[in-house]
């Protein structure tokens, strides 16, 4: 009983997918429910071994088996990890290998490569320098950051929102409707304070307010903001420790990419056809970042700095930021990123250039 026990339990289908320079994902299925904990080390040397928990994500509505994922964080770039799935009564000899990316030495606008495949699947793309699992919600579109159209796809998991919402053994499947599927507009707002925004056409890097639809009713999510824009917004995404972490496109009125939510007062990238208008919240949106907490290269609002660095040059010589060690800012004219760095003799060398020009900007934290 016991052994039966143990294989129907037995991780299988394992993929480690999503992977960035400080952290990666893996994924596995299972016939039953179960508690999985996920150990690793930084190598076979390593003998502090990191454990962290698994989350049950969905059930498969065609195989009925089960969908965990474990996402491992704080990781070192270029770096290789070793890792094991157990539980607490049984364990498998299943050691896997996860390499993390190279850093990002100079920034470039993100390529990708998208496509469309049924709604609410885990769709598996596996590419010439690794694996993505992604999620297709309702739209049935997904994208990665790829610069080659070389790719395999295959569909790892089918899932229903109404299996997803109820709980069996007491366990609530971790996998939510995207943000346009949720959302409730109950937000009350106050006249006073609409005003407009304007997108110039090309490449902006922005800190947001709080967008609003023709009935002055809140925009929550990417998505929606795309297509409330009658396609004019051509992309918005969100840079994180050298990846684009959120990110949708508009291809020919096509979107593709997992929606996300909005969040007022952080920086953003928007790429427009042309100029556009929008109407806004204005207000003083501060957002809870801490750069120290970040690896890399990230795209932040301006804001953070209290306005009292007027220029890229004050960022690098403020107390303040001592780990900041290069900012890039983009240059619509030129379509092109201005760098203004710190080298190891504490020099300044490059752009200084004035904060006012982009509400966002990108900082590179080494690791």
């Amino acid at each position: 009983m016991r052994e039966f026990k143990r294989e129907r339990i037995k991780p299988t289908e394992l993929v480690i997918a999503n992977i960035t320079t400080t952290q990666g994902e893996i994924y596995w299925k299972s016939k039953e429910e179960e508690v999985y904990t996920v150990t690793y080390t930084q190598n076979s040397y390593d003998t502090v071994e990191q454990t962290l928990d698994s989350v049950l994500i969905a059930k498969d509505s065609i195989t009925g088996k089960y969908i965990y994922s474990a996402k491992i964080t704080n990781l070192n770039p270029d770096t290789e990890y070793l890792f094991n799935i157990k539980t607490d009564k049984f364990s498998w000899d299943q050691i896997t290998h996860l390499k993390t990316r190279a850093t990002t030495k100079v920034l470039n606008l993100p390529k990708f490569v998208q496509g469309e495949s049924q709604p609410r699947q885990l769709v598996l793309i596996k590419t010439d320098n690794g694996n993505y699992i992604k999620n297709t919600q309702e739209h049935g579109t997904w994208l990665i950051e790829q610069s080659t159209q070389d790719y395999s796809l295959i569909t790892y998991a089918t899932y229903t929102l109404k299996n997803n919402a109820k709980k069996e053994s007491n366990t609530k499947f971790d996998f939510s409707p995207s943000p346009t599927y949720a959302q409730n507009n109950s937000t009350t707002i106050d006249p006073d304070n609409v005003t407009t925004l304007k997108l110039e056409r090309g490449t902006n890097f922005i800190q947001i307010p709080i967008f609003l639809d023709k009935q002055s009713r809140k925009i929550f999510s990417a998505r929606e903001l795309i297509q409330f824009s009658d396609n004019t917004i051509l992309s918005i995404g969100l840079f994180r420790n050298d990846t684009w972490e959120e990110i949708v496109i508009n291809e020919n009125g096509k979107i593709y990419g997992e929606d996300f939510n909005l969040i007022a007062g952080e920086a953003y990238m928007f790429i427009t056809k042309e100029n556009i208008h929008l109407q806004v919240i204005e207000g003083a949106y501060s957002p809870d970042l801490n750069v120290d907490n970040f690896k890399g290269w990230n795209l932040v609002p301006a804001s953070i700095f209290n306005y009292s660095s007027l220029t890229t040059r004050d960022i690098l010589q403020d107390e303040d930021y001592l780990s900041i060690t290069q900012t890039a800012l983009w240059n619509n004219n030129r379509c092109s990123f201005e760098y203004t760095i710190e080298n190891t003799s504490s020099a300044i060398l490059g752009e200084t250039i004035p904060l006012s020009i982009q509400k966002g900007l990108f900082v590179k934290i080494p690791y």
